[in-house]
């Protein structure tokens, strides 16, 4: 596991979910909510380097993950969006574990990213000479969970808005740094979107 060693990872889990009615950060399946399903699969790779942004109703979100052995801090601005997440963990990780030399970039609602996905951008990272190994959703489109090497730290603290890291991967990134997501990447973004995903995925 030495490869992942220098990699911090950072875990965006402040939205309010408005249009699903609750925290899709604490949806359930297979009896595991979904930020502690991503909390556990990042911690298989930087059990000393993972953090999780928390920000609307972070007091419930932090009590789902009291037992796990995971820094968290509170985005206070969370309402800005995605990007002033990631730009407050970037910084954290700046001032924290500033040994990183890449941030991996997870959301809190993707239950079907596992182990395996993540290890796959891992080994992309280290084969290759990109600076941004991202996950393909299809041939059109991309984005996270993503590794930025610390090139990009002080790119990814500058962002404020919602795009999020995308626009960065956009104009850095290149075909040949892109993983497939393999079906493991869902949007839910209604309760219907969840109840379909349950249809879709029984849980065992």
């Amino acid at each position: 596991m030495d490869i992942f060693e220098d990699i911090a990872i950072i875990i965006l889990a402040a939205g309010s979910s408005s249009r699903m009615g609750e925290p899709k950060q604490l949806l359930k399946w297979n009896n595991k909510s979904f930020v502690l399903r991503s909390v556990e699969t990042a911690l298989q790779l930087a059990p000393e380097k993972t953090l999780v942004v928390l920000g609307s109703q972070w007091e419930r979100v932090k009590e789902e993950i009291k037992d796990s052995q995971v820094e968290t801090i509170v985005n206070q601005d969370w309402e800005m969006g995605m990007g002033r997440s990631i730009s407050e963990g970037v910084t954290y990780v700046q001032s924290n574990w500033p040994q990183a030399s890449g941030i991996l970039i997870m959301l809190s609602d993707q239950p079907l990213i596992d182990f395996e996905h993540l290890r796959s951008l891992m080994m992309a990272l280290k084969r290759s000479n990109c600076g941004i190994i991202a996950t393909s959703y299809d041939d059109e489109n991309f984005g996270v969970p993503a590794i930025f090497s610390n090139q990009y730290f002080d790119q990814l603290r500058e962002l404020n808005s919602d795009y999020g890291a995308r626009e960065l991967i956009r104009q850095h990134g290149n075909p040949a740094c892109l993983v497939s997501g393999y079906n493991k990447v869902v949007d839910l973004d209604t309760a219907s979107d969840y109840e379909e995903f349950l249809k879709s995925n029984p849980q065992s």
